[in-house]
């Protein structure tokens, strides 16, 4: 076994399932999540920009391009490693950041939206890394 490398393809492949994700949560309540955060359909049909959703997706990809760093760093070997990884740094830094954050919003059900997202994003990046591995040649 040599070196572990970055495996580019699957880094963009998990950005971009990552993103999925989120539409399908966010999708399937979308009149409550916008009611949570105390915005209207008007509001939102008043700023179509695209800017968002290409600031989820580079975020995404960098969460993931540092994710496969800290893999690459303590030898994720395996789809069960990049899991148990996933789940524990998931956790301890996506999930409970954002449901901390949720409270000081006064917005605990939405923080807890958003950090099932953000935990399942890291969770699916430590499956797929963990499982599509790279290794420099010796």
């Amino acid at each position: 076994m040599g070196t572990l490398k970055h495996n580019w393809l699957a880094i963009i492949i998990t950005s971009v399932l990552a993103q999925g994700i989120a539409a399908g949560i966010y999708g399937s309540i979308s009149e409550q999540w916008m009611e949570w955060n105390h915005l209207t359909l008007e509001m939102i049909e008043a700023d179509q920009s695209p800017l968002p959703f290409i600031v989820s997706f580079v975020n995404t990809f960098i969460m993931v391009f540092c994710l496969s760093l800290v893999f690459k760093k303590i030898g994720v070997h395996s789809l069960t490693d990049g899991l148990k990884w996933g789940a524990i740094i998931g956790f301890g830094f996506a999930f409970l950041g954002r449901y901390t954050q949720g409270h000081f919003q006064y917005n605990i059900t939405a923080g807890l939206v958003d950090a099932t997202n953000l935990f399942l994003a890291v969770l699916l990046a430590g499956l797929i890394l963990g499982a599509w591995r790279r290794y420099e040649n010796a």
